[in-house]
C-alpha cells in the first residue's frame, strides 16, 4: 500500500463512488490502513489523538455546556442528562459530542440517525438515501445508558463494513440504526 500511494491520492481526487474505490481498494477499508493512512498524511495518530483529546477537554466542555442558557442550553442539559447517573465513559463521550453539535448550532440529525429496531424499513430506506451519515440502532424499550444494538457509517447510501468502524474498539459519537436489519 504503500508504494502505491500516490496512485491512489490521484485516483481518489476524481472523487470516484465509494463503491468504486472499495472495489479498488479493499484495504482502505480497515480501521488498520485507514489509521496509517491518516498517520501517513498527518503525522497524528487518529484514533488514539481524537479520543485523547476529547477526554482531555471533557470536563471543560461539561463545564460550558453547564453555563450555557436558553432553548440551547435546555437541550444540552436533556442530553447530557444520562451522565449524571452512569459513569460509563462511551455514554460520556457520546453525550458530550452531541453537546457540542448543538452548542455549535450544527443539526445532529442530519449527521446522526437514530432507529429502533422494529423500524426496520425506515431504517433502510433512510440508509439508502444517506450521503454520508451515522446511523444507530437501539432496542425497543432499554434505558438511556444501554448499548445500541448496531451502529454503522453510510456514505453514498452503502454500509461501511464493521472492519472500518468497530465499535468495539472505540466510543464514538453513535446514535440509533441497524447495520443487518
Amino acid at each position: 500500500m504503500q508504494r502505491t500511494f500516490s496512485y491512489r491520492r490521484q485516483e481518489v481526487l476524481q472523487e470516484p463512488m465509494i463503491t468504486e474505490v472499495f472495489n479498488r481498494w479493499p484495504a482502505l477499508f480497515g480501521v488498520a490502513e485507514v489509521n496509517w493512512e491518516f498517520m501517513r498524511i498527518t503525522t497524528v495518530p487518529l484514533i488514539s489523538k481524537f479520543i485523547g483529546q476529547l477526554d482531555r477537554y471533557t470536563h471543560d466542555l461539561m463545564k460550558l455546556f453547564r453555563a450555557k442558557g436558553g432553548t440551547v442550553g435546555q437541550k444540552i442539559r436533556t442530553i447530557m442528562a444520562p451522565t449524571a447517573t452512569c459513569q460509563n465513559i462511551a455514554l460520556t463521550r457520546d453525550c458530550v459530542v452531541r453537546s457540542l453539535s448543538i452548542y455549535l448550532n450544527e443539526d445532529m440529525e442530519t449527521l446522526v440517525k437514530e432507529y429502533m429496531d422494529s423500524e426496520c424499513a425506515e431504517a433502510e430506506w433512510g440508509i439508502e438515501h444517506t450521503t454520508m451519515g451515522i446511523y444507530v440502532t437501539r432496542v425497543e424499550g432499554a434505558d438511556l445508558g444501554a448499548e445500541p444494538a448496531d451502529v454503522g457509517v453510510v456514505l453514498e447510501g452503502v454500509e461501511l463494513p464493521e472492519s472500518v468502524f468497530p465499535c468495539s474498539d472505540f466510543s464514538v459519537p453513535a446514535d440509533p440504526l441497524k447495520r443487518r436489519l
